[in-house]
């Protein structure tokens, strides 16, 4: 209580205490009350400490102990079984029975418990667990981060047993043979599975049990290894169109009764994947039930691991969303692939099955569970078939057989009795006679010499040529919608002012920005769809501020408030990763009725998906692609109608561009900004696009002594100019549409001014710009009409490249040059 420093103090106080009691604090009193003899007692001596003794552990039996351990091999068994493939960053956790209390000799007894499958003894839950987790087939499931799901996996892999059928058996067998054969005439070596032929009953599963889940179309993405042999055995193609690298096909199977379509993107690259997931997005929005299209995509592991993070990355938002997919990957077993594979699950909380390639119904079995998962919740799951080692096969296996999985898997059907070798060499003999005529014709195809036009799967769009003009009272609605401020909406201050000043100055003239509205809000009356992915909102996408304060989507498509629209207007998010994006707009695209695509393209970082899918047009598409660079980029790809190449001056052009683009077959490719505003007369009923603008300001064309050619933004800066020098016998026509290039209108437009030399002017290098692409064309226009052609001295010149926009718009006004004289075969 006390020591010999306070001793005294309290002393005092005690004495204090038997003189008054009422004169201490009541805590005292009551102290010296109940210990009288408190300042007579000595203090005890303090304790040596007692030696340390090593706890002995209890044993005794405890069900949370078995719980606690039957729960390490469900979150992280997946380790125990691939720790000769995981890199050493990853820390397994203990699995020995003496970390959870449990002893030698309580294996034996009884345990019952409503989260375990039935009643057993603790050996044989453990031998159970180590099974169903830790073997040839295992799964990384805590990435589901839920514990729904959790308790989804757990019953799945513990209570529910997945048994095959002789019939099934036999079934898959002559799946593995069909497609081992087809291997033996594949002379690429890329394009054969090597070790993975057994994703082709895998395919055939999925057709089969997908069926019974609603499953109405599979639409799948593939590299060239799997390609030809699934659209041979698959959809049965015939073997030409299967070797070929790109093919792509569709294929309508009935399966006891019912109808399942499949189709095949073209296409090998990474970004085929989003395309496809576009696809699914089209059809999905087109039928009640989401969940009966499925996308199943086949990577390489390499190909993953380096890809996939911007895949999910930019295609995560709710506008992507596509109720789950299937991504099946054929891993060689590389070290750094599937560690940084099991990141990914983790990363993007994706569930990871892993099997061995070497036996087929454990693969089987993991596409029918993801089948059930991506069913039930609507998420993505990956499927890792790690290729098979000599170490998994036994020692009495002959050589064959160490690089057939069917052969192993016919050792176990044979000893069961499954199949017999009569069933085996019919079946053989059967494919074998059906390839082999199969080759044949593709020899006689080889050898014709009238194999036919190589591109004649290539698809050429045929031009809308009617008129795009739209009546009043429909232009009158969307002038309403984006005027006025929807009562139930609370904007901002500066959205508010967008509002107010569109009332002031759309009057009888428009500007581009109010063409874009137009366009697509009379569209949306039309009964068209819309989706707008662009980072720039043009005044058509506000924030519910209201919406903001409760942390909800308060993104406001103001188009989706036009009276008697029946078309949806959709934005979605456009992220940093463009490549995924406007795959999955292109894939979106193709497959979509009634429904147009918008596509802002700022910068270059998807060149590649324009170079390897939108160019070789392979399938129609209306997209539209708003690009602000690199035109000669665009003008290379031109060929045969694959893409129409606008580079509008008015307002006017830019509505019925994209009016006409809802109609068109092939994507439009928008560049430039229109800086002319146009009267209002010029989008009503009969009229359409202009591809070539004749010169209005010229009354005496006859006496004009130059013309000047131009393109685009360059206008402004010429027609300026031609008014401060009140110049008034030049020229300036406008090509408002480069590709498809109209050279009977631009002639017929040159006839009319007989003593002028043409002069093509533009702002860019020679090596940008549309100089490349004019240049030729423009000379046989002009000699055809016997005009003289000149061409700006800077263009080509590298010391004058990058002379002011003065400086050339004064040259193209005043300078002469010498003609310059080519020889070109006519062109289109």
């Amino acid at each position: 209580m006390f020591s010999a420093n306070n001793k005294k103090y309290i002393q005092s106080i005690y004495n204090q205490w038997k003189d008054d009691p009422n004169s201490v604090d009541l805590e005292w009193s009551e102290l010296f009350e109940n210990q009288p003899n408190i300042l007579t007692e000595t203090p005890k001596e303090k304790k040596a400490p007692a030696p340390l003794v090593k706890e002995k552990k209890d044993y005794s039996f405890d069900i949370q102990n078995i719980l606690n351990l039957a729960n390490t091999y469900r979150k992280s068994g997946f380790y125990l079984a691939n720790k000769d493939l995981l890199d050493k960053n990853y820390a397994i956790p203990s699995f020995d029975m003496e970390s959870y209390n449990i002893s030698q000799d309580q294996l034996k007894k009884e345990v019952a418990h409503n989260d375990l499958s039935h009643d057993t003894t603790v050996g044989n839950l453990i031998t159970s667990l180590v099974q169903q987790y830790c073997s040839d087939i295992h799964y990384l499931i805590s990435s589901a981060n839920s514990p729904k799901h959790t308790a989804w996996w757990q019953r799945k892999i513990e209570k529910e047993i997945i048994e095959f059928s002789d019939e099934s058996k036999r079934r898959i067998y002559t799946e593995l043979l069909k497609a081992e054969e087809f291997e033996d005439v594949l002379t690429n070596e890329e394009s054969r599975l090597q070790g993975f032929e057994s994703i082709i009953p895998s395919i055939s599963e999925i057709m089969n049990y997908g069926l019974g889940k609603g499953v109405e179309h599979i639409i799948m993405s593939t590299g060239m290894q799997a390609r030809s042999n699934i659209l041979y055995n698959i959809f049965d193609l015939p073997l030409s169109e299967c070797l070929k690298p790109n093919c792509g096909g569709k294929k309508v199977r009935r399966i006891k009764g019912k109808e399942v379509t499949l189709s095949l993107a073209w296409g090998n690259s990474y970004n085929v994947k989003a395309l496809t997931e576009g696809e699914v997005k089209s059809h999905q929005d087109n039928v009640n039930n989401p969940t009966a299209i499925l996308a199943l995509h086949i990577h390489t592991a390499d190909d993953f691991v380096t890809k996939s993070p911007s895949f999910f990355d930019a295609l995560k938002g709710s506008e992507y969303k596509t109720s789950g997919s299937i991504h099946l990957i054929l891993n060689n077993q590389n070290q750094r692939d599937f560690s940084s594979l099991v990141r990914i699950s983790k990363t993007f909380n994706i569930p990871l099955i892993n099997v061995k390639s070497s036996n087929v119904e454990n693969i089987i079995s993991a596409m029918r569970l993801a089948v059930d998962y991506r069913h039930g919740f609507e998420r993505d799951i990956i499927i890792n078939i790690q290729q098979f080692t000599t170490d998994d096969l036994t020692t009495n296996d002959i050589n064959e057989e160490l690089t057939s999985i069917r052969l192993k898997y016919r050792k176990t059907l044979t000893r069961k009795e499954v199949i017999s070798d009569v069933f085996e060499i019919e079946t053989s003999s059967e494919f074998q006679h059906k390839l082999s005529s199969d080759v044949e014709k593709l020899k006689e195809i080889h050898s014709s010499e009238s194999a036919g036009n190589p591109h004649k799967d290539l698809h050429e769009a045929e031009e809308y040529t009617s008129f795009t003009g739209v009546e009043y009272n429909t232009l009158s609605k969307v002038l309403k919608t984006i005027t006025a401020v929807p009562a139930n909406l609370s904007l901002s201050d500066s959205d508010l002012t967008v509002f107010a000043d569109k009332k002031e100055t759309i009057n009888n003239e428009f500007s581009e920005e109010d063409a874009m509205a137009f366009a697509l809000g009379s569209l949306l009356i039309d009964g068209f769809n819309v989706r707008f992915t662009t980072d720039k909102n043009y005044n058509l996408v506000f924030h519910d501020q209201r919406k903001n304060e409760k942390n909800e989507d308060n993104k406001v498509n103001i188009l989706n408030y036009i009276e008697g629209a029946s078309g949806v207007f959709i934005s979605p998010k456009c992220l940093s990763k463009r490549e995924p994006t406007l795959a999955f707009e292109y894939g979106y695209n193709i497959s979509s009725q009634n429904s147009l695509g918008y596509y802002e393209l700022d910068n270059s970082s998807s060149q590649y998906v324009v170079d390897k899918y939108i160019a070789l047009r392979y399938s129609k598409s209306n997209l539209i692609i708003r690009a602000s660079y690199n035109l000669a980029r665009f003008l290379q790809l031109a060929s045969v109608k694959n893409m129409t190449i606008v580079n509008p001056t008015t307002s006017a052009n830019t509505f019925h561009a994209i009016r006409r683009q809802a109609h068109s077959t092939s994507p439009l490719i928008l560049t430039g900004k229109a800086m002319v505003r146009s009267h209002i007369n010029t989008i009503l009923s009969e009229t359409k696009f202009v591809p070539i603008l004749d010169d209005s300001a010229i009354a005496n064309k006859p006496a004009v002594r130059r013309i000047l050619l131009c393109t685009g933004h360059i206008y402004h800066n010429l027609d300026s100019y031609r008014e401060k020098e009140k110049i008034d016998d030049i020229a300036i026509i406008r090509i408002e549409q480069l590709f498809p290039w109209k050279k009977d209108q631009l002639k017929d437009i040159l006839l009319q001014y007989k003593h002028a030399d043409v002069v093509w002017v533009q702002e860019e290098t020679a090596n940008n710009g549309a100089y490349t692409y004019v240049l030729p064309r423009l000379i046989v226009a002009c000699q055809s009409l016997g005009l003289s052609v000149s061409f700006p001295a800077y263009a080509g010149n590298h010391e004058q490249e990058n002379k002011p926009l003065s400086t050339i718009i004064h040259d193209a006004f005043h300078k002469e040059w010498n003609d310059l004289i080519y020889f070109f075969d006519q062109l289109n």
